[in-house]
């Protein structure tokens, strides 16, 4: 999926969906020169503490076993 940074109602959407600022999300394209919301995710994340790659994987668990059970 990509980004259209030209659209602010789509930067505030994905800056309030993982928790940062406009500005944060704008840096991280220019940073990254990426317009892929995993790629702009994970630079945004990239010195959080609390953001763990294996964060996702359990949710892909979790949601796997919801599914089958």
């Amino acid at each position: 999926m990509l980004i259209h940074p030209e659209n602010p109602e789509e930067l505030y959407y994905w800056a309030k969906k993982w928790g940062v600022s406009n500005k944060d999300v704008c840096d991280a394209i220019l940073a990254t020169g990426s317009l892929q919301t995993e790629v702009l995710k994970e630079y945004v994340h990239r010195d959080k503490w609390i953001y763990h790659p294996m964060t996702e994987t359990a949710k892909l668990i979790k949601a796997g076993i919801n599914l089958i059970f």
